[in-house]
């Protein structure tokens, strides 16, 4: 389990296989992009894309118009929000 904690936003996130993430879980990621330089992100997910035991989730933050223009691969990922 992490405690994630950023100003006054604060999430628990619960390691989780990759395979358990569903549509529409609010995941905590390594982000991919560059703007991020890897820092830890949090999002919703709108979509997985599956290639053999790699998962490749397509995220979105709630408050953002569109997806996240770089997808997250199972490597990165910390764990769903609880």
């Amino acid at each position: 389990m992490y405690y994630l904690k950023n100003g006054g936003d604060q999430a628990f996130v619960k390691q989780t296989d990759p395979s358990a993430i569903k549509e529409n879980d609010v995941i905590s990621f390594y982000s991919s992009d560059p703007a991020l330089s890897g820092a830890v992100n949090t999002h919703r997910v709108v979509s997985i894309e599956t290639d053999g035991n790699n998962y490749r989730y397509i995220t979105k933050g709630d408050a953002n118009n569109v997806v996240d223009r770089y997808g997250v691969d199972s490597r990165d990922l910390l764990g769903k929000v609880v």
